[in-house]
């Protein structure tokens, strides 16, 4: 059913109404009971932007009977199903059905688009920026390239692989790379211990230095204090030497010149009989680089050449002469704490060889140990081709340790000193455990008797000596001094 409610201005305050062609005069009234009976839509507030085409009527109009207030009711009927397919462009729609007002005003001006306002402006703070980001890092843009410009260089193609490659031509290179990282002199192998060699030296690292292993920590430097001697030091003054403990209070003189060659410093016999740290001069003191008191700091002056032995595995000795008291190398390895040897020793106690060395400078094992400032030394994955040399009850060198820094006195040098003239190719050896009975660090072992009680859980000595004390050690470290 259409309901038409239009103004007639010619009749005397009645209306028209069309009700299915039909049509017949009504009261005003009347018709707006017959439109709230059809249900039209109701609005009761407009909004305040509307059209001048939804404004309240003008006084002069013929509705001017009805009473209206500022914003009035207008009775929207249910649009016809031609009205909807023939909606004029720019004709406003409610709810989403069209309104059926045939107004002049609407054909003249269509109203416009209402905008949703946004809290934050999308130019400056857009809301897609990191699905903005996600899109520009998974398809990056991609540069231009000139394909034409570039060349297309191939190369020289290699040889083909027709053959396994050589396994032992490539070890015997890796072995030579890393002998040639050693510095000093030429540090080679025999020939005929190359294939035993081989295996060891692809799972063993060759170091110039001691790496520090977690929990060791060195004194800084800044505590270190020097000489203040000018060029050469005076051995009666300086300050870095150790004093004799008894009332002369003079300098021990660690080092003296070779007799053939006064420039070369070698140890001072004196000294093998004592046990005292050489101290040497640093960097902080007066003296010169040239300084007599500048040894171990040097470096090795002497060939080594790495061989086996057989039933003592691999060993070590020099093609060159070696003079008494003259400077061999240093034992290089990590630098781990007791508790951390305690734990290799345990899992390594199985293959029967140790290469822990305690620094135990002051000789008291078990103090230091309680104290927890001594640090153990262990070369069997790091060192240097000193790892290599056996122990002998009757030994050919001896370890003494040597230091720069007076502050610190659980990390230094643990050099070894020829004790007599060792002859070139002759194997050079040390006592594993001088302190021992028997014991042939300063050079001159006694005669174990063949009674002498021997422990049986030790690891057995195979040095073959006259004054062979028939054992090493009773468990798995060594004692790195004395």
């Amino acid at each position: 059913m259409f309901i038409d409610l239009t103004a007639d201005s010619e009749s005397d305050g009645s209306n028209k109404v069309s009700l299915l062609g039909s049509s017949r005069r009504i009261s005003s009234q009347e018709a707006r009971s017959i439109g709230r009976r059809q249900s039209p839509r109701r609005f009761s507030a407009w909004p305040a932007t509307a059209p001048s085409a939804y404004h309240s009527p003008t006084p002069d109009s013929s509705s001017a009977s009805i009473p209206h207030s500022t914003i009035p009711d207008v009775i929207v009927p249910p649009p016809s199903s031609r009205q909807l397919k023939h909606k004029p462009p720019g004709y406003p729609s409610i709810n989403g059905r069209a309104s059926s007002s045939s107004s002049s005003s609407l054909e003249s001006k269509p109203t416009p688009p209402l905008h949703i306002p946004t809290a934050l402006s999308q130019t400056y703070y857009p809301t897609d920026a990191y699905q903005r980001k996600a899109i520009k890092g998974a398809y990056p843009k991609a540069k231009r390239v000139k394909r034409a410009d570039t060349p297309l260089v191939l190369g020289a193609p290699g040889p083909l692989l027709t053959r396994p490659p050589d396994v032992r031509h490539q070890t015997h290179q890796t072995m030579q790379r890393k002998l040639r990282a050693i510095r000093g002199p030429e540090v080679t192998y025999d020939p005929a211990a190359e294939p035993r060699l081989a295996d060891f030296i692809m799972n063993f690292e060759f170091v110039n230095t001691n790496p520090l292993r977690k929990g060791v920590v060195p004194v800084s430097e800044d505590f270190n204090a020097g000489c203040t001697c000018d060029g050469a030091c005076d051995p009666a003054t300086c300050l870095c030497l150790s004093k004799e403990e008894d009332e002369s209070n003079t300098n021990i003189v660690p080092y003296r010149g070779a007799p053939d060659d006064p420039h070369m410093m070698v140890l001072d016999p004196k000294f093998l009989t004592r046990k005292a740290m050489i101290y040497e001069c640093s960097d902080r003191c007066g003296c010169n680089a040239g300084c007599w008191n500048r040894v171990v700091q040097k470096g090795r002056t002497v060939r080594l050449e790495i061989f086996y032995t057989g039933d003592r595995g691999f060993g070590l000795r020099s093609p060159d002469r070696i003079r008494a008291g003259q400077f061999i190398d240093c034992y290089t390895g990590e630098v781990i704490t007791t508790a951390a040897a305690d734990l290799r020793e345990a899992i390594h106690a199985a293959h029967g060889t140790s290469y822990l060395f305690s620094n135990d400078e002051d000789d008291q094992d078990d103090e230091a140990t309680e104290s927890g400032c001594k640090y153990v030394m262990d070369g069997r994955n790091f060192g240097g081709p000193t790892r290599f040399i056996n122990h002998s009850c009757n030994p050919n060198c001896r370890m003494i340790p040597v230091s720069r820094n007076h502050a610190d006195r659980d990390l230094y040098d643990l050099a070894f000193f020829a004790l007599r003239e060792i002859p070139p190719n002759t194997e050079l050896t040390f006592d594993y455990n001088p302190g021992s009975e028997g014991g042939g660090g300063g050079g001159g072992g006694v005669v174990v008797s063949k009674d002498a009680k021997i422990d049986p859980c030790a690891v057995r000595c195979l040095c073959g000596e006259a004054n062979c004390r028939g054992q090493l050690w009773p468990n798995q470290r060594k004692k790195g001094v004395r």
